[in-house]
């Protein structure tokens, strides 16, 4: 074989080489690549699988079409409803702290645990877990903050709810004894009116656009 020959059979030999490396290579990487699919199924089968009938699988898939055609809309409306929210917070540089939502939540514990009850316990009854409250927390405490301007309640106010509903107190409970609990009272009612007013006119003024309808 002359010089010229064989160089071109060893050019040829290390192509062929390399080529089939390549090869080995990609089909070593399926089964490693089926042998994790099937290793995450088995350790998160709750990713697939939310549970079992007589070995009959039910699919988280067709849970959730089923979640979505019972209640889809309603909580499409109030993810709509808290971007809404979050958006006209930013707009107003309004940022809640951790301090703040972490109070919130101190405090109603405080009233969860003063009738009997434990928040943990009422949490889970209801299919939340604390995060969930957090969030719920964050999103009231910036509804407040924007519409602060509308909800205070004035000493007049508090003075003419109190004298209209003087039997719904103790006896010998005084005005200024159960003050903060009316101001309290006329907040949240005043909060309903001007929040349900004030949230008609984001969504008049917002883009919202429905990629599917329920």
């Amino acid at each position: 074989m002359s010089q010229g020959l064989k160089k071109k059979f060893q050019k040829s030999l290390r192509s062929v080489n390399k080529r089939l490396k390549t090869i080995n290579k990609r089909v070593l990487a399926v089964p490693l690549f089926l042998l994790l699919i099937l290793v995450l199924s088995f350790l998160r089968r709750d990713l697939f699988v939310v549970s079992l009938v007589n070995g009959q699988p039910i699919t988280r898939l067709s849970l959730i079409r089923e979640l979505e055609k019972q209640s889809g809309k309603e909580v499409l409306e109030t993810l709509i409803t808290q971007t809404l929210i979050k958006q006209e917070a930013t707009k107003k540089g309004i940022v809640v702290s951790n301090d703040e939502i972490d109070g919130r939540i101190k405090a109603l514990e405080a009233e969860v645990v003063s009738r009997g009850g434990n928040l943990d316990e009422l949490l889970a009854s209801r299919g939340q877990t604390k995060a969930d409250l957090k969030r719920q927390a964050e999103v009231q405490i910036l509804i407040e903050t924007l519409l602060k301007e509308s909800i205070q309640a004035t000493d007049q106010e508090t003075k003419e709810y109190f004298e209209q509903n003087r039997d719904s107190y103790d006896k010998g409970a005084t005005f200024e004894e159960v003050k903060a609990e009316i101001e309290g009272q006329l907040r949240d009612q005043k909060l309903l009116q001007a929040f349900q007013s004030w949230m008609e006119g984001l969504r008049n003024e917002a883009k919202i656009v429905y990629f599917k309808n329920y």
